[in-house]
């Protein structure tokens, strides 16, 4: 297995760095191991993408609102402090008690705790800006939802990873991301489209 690999590595003194978006560098021997062989040997989670297809340009209320209803124990991820607040506050205006917000200056008490709640399953949405991308172990975390798409790649593959660690409660991860059809339609409805990866 690559575990067995990865020991006989250590036995020859050498230093093992584990990453999904590490750079090749030709100095280093490198040991790769595809994501969906992971998840067939069931070290991590299955995951599916979520693209809510709204008809009209959604505001904040109207994500708020479609999370709530079909999501529990997700990250969400904005693209600003302003944003992100106001996430958290629509939320918990909808939703009394159901999410707290982070960003990098949060202090590292408050931050623990809100942490704690989340991992333990009484907080259902953690709304953060650029603190839990890479490291963050949280089990529990049934998906995430990107408010906006990073133009980074080497974020997009770190913050689906916050999603993909094995937890009793879950089946397959969600990686939730919105999407506006901006074709003309005489009743204009909200679709979920889902595709299995």
């Amino acid at each position: 297995t690559y575990i067995d690999t990865i020991r006989k590595l250590e036995d020859l003194n050498n230093v093992v760095a584990l990453s999904a978006t590490i750079d090749e560098r030709d100095e280093f021997a490198y040991y790769t191991k595809n994501i969906r062989e992971m998840i067939d040997a069931e070290y991590l989670s299955d995951y599916e993408i979520h693209i809510p297809i709204f008809s009209d340009d959604p505001t904040h209320v109207n994500i708020c609102e479609y999370l709530l209803k079909h999501y529990r124990s997700i990250i969400i991820y904005c693209s600003s402090q302003k944003e992100g607040k106001q996430i958290n506050k629509l939320l918990n205006k909808l939703q009394k008690g159901s999410s707290n917000y982070i960003d990098s200056k949060t202090n590292k008490r408050t931050r623990q705790k809100i942490i704690k709640d989340f991992k333990s399953g009484e907080l259902p949405f953690l709304v953060n800006v650029e603190v839990l991308t890479e490291g963050f172990d949280a089990p529990i975390t049934n998906g995430v939802c990107f408010i906006h798409a990073p133009v980074s790649t080497t974020k997009i593959i770190q913050v689906v990873g916050r999603s993909l660690r094995l937890h009793p409660s879950k089946k397959t991860a969600k990686i939730i991301i919105f999407c506006v059809d901006t074709r003309k339609r005489p009743h204009p409805k909200e679709h979920l489209m889902s595709e299995y990866c």
